[in-house]
């Protein structure tokens, strides 16, 4: 095994530093005003919720926008709009990331996720489950409307899940939150917020989102006998594609990368001893 490939030190994914907004909010997606107007399909178009929100969604947090990267509601598996019912079958099928990039974090203190819901299914009670990094939290929501709020014939009556996490659960670099209703109906956003425990700063991300770089657990060996470890690089290209360049050390390569998620293959050459090399893009 080509085990003296080089170590993956740092990752530069054309990144620009910010702070947080006032009050420590680390990012808020939507407005809290009771109203889900601000999000994509609002509002009544929930059945074209498949058409570009199905599966896993990545929402970057500095580059992707409420108005066309997050529907105004999530279906749950009793939703045949969103692709459940009897024949499909009553198993949850949507979960979307939110990505963000911390310049640094905090191992003490905690930290505070906020989901704002305009209105919930009171038919079928959801149940929402969130991971924070892989940390798992499910609570069951309790709504008061019919299906007639998601075509606006129906007022809505606000709700919340308000979780306090501890701030170790975040990291420096790549964070994600991914969530989903795993029972019952739909859920009505108004606002997602995450608030930090002082002084974390944001980073934007840009039209390429990098959210893993992993040195593949195989190898690759040609003809001749030189050997290739291939470089792992999970990533979303957002609204065009886009000409990357990937380096790390002497390798070089520029790609097309087409809009969606895909794993990019970098192949590295073997060396005879253990090095460092950053990997940028």
């Amino acid at each position: 095994m080509a085990g003296n490939i080089c170590k993956l030190l740092a990752m530069a994914a054309l990144l620009s530093t910010t702070h947080s907004q006032a009050g420590n909010v680390l990012f808020e997606i939507g407005t809290k005003d009771n109203s889900a107007a601000e999000f994509a399909l609002y509002p009544g178009k929930y059945k074209n919720f498949l058409m570009g929100f199905s599966g896993v969604k990545h929402f970057a947090v500095g580059y992707s926008r409420p108005s066309s990267n997050w529907p105004y509601v999530l279906p749950g598996p009793k939703d045949n709009w969103g692709g459940g019912g009897y024949w499909a079958g009553y198993h949850p099928r949507h979960f979307p990331i939110i990505n963000f990039q911390l310049a640094h974090a905090k191992a003490e203190g905690n930290c505070q996720l906020a989901f704002y819901f305009a209105d919930i299914s009171a038919k079928e009670s959801p149940v929402l489950r969130v991971e924070i990094n892989g940390h798992r939290l499910e609570k069951k929501l309790k709504g008061t409307s019919t299906d007639q709020l998601l075509t606006g014939k129906e007022s809505a009556i606000p709700s919340e899940w308000i979780i306090d996490f501890p701030a170790a659960w975040l990291k420096k670099g790549m964070n994600q939150i991914q969530l989903g209703l795993v029972k019952g109906k739909w859920c009505m956003f108004d606002c997602i917020r995450l608030t930090g425990t002082g002084d974390e700063a944001v980073q934007p991300i840009s039209s390429s989102l990098i959210t893993s770089v992993e040195a593949a657990g195989f190898e690759y060996k040609q003809e001749d006998g030189t050997r290739f470890q291939p470089i792992m690089v999970d990533m979303v290209q957002y609204d065009h594609p886009r000409t990357l360049t990937f380096t790390c050390g002497t390798v070089k390569e520029k790609r097309l990368i087409e809009t969606g998620s895909s794993i990019q293959q970098i192949l590295l050459p073997s060396v005879r001893k253990a090095t460092e090399e950053v990997f940028t893009l």
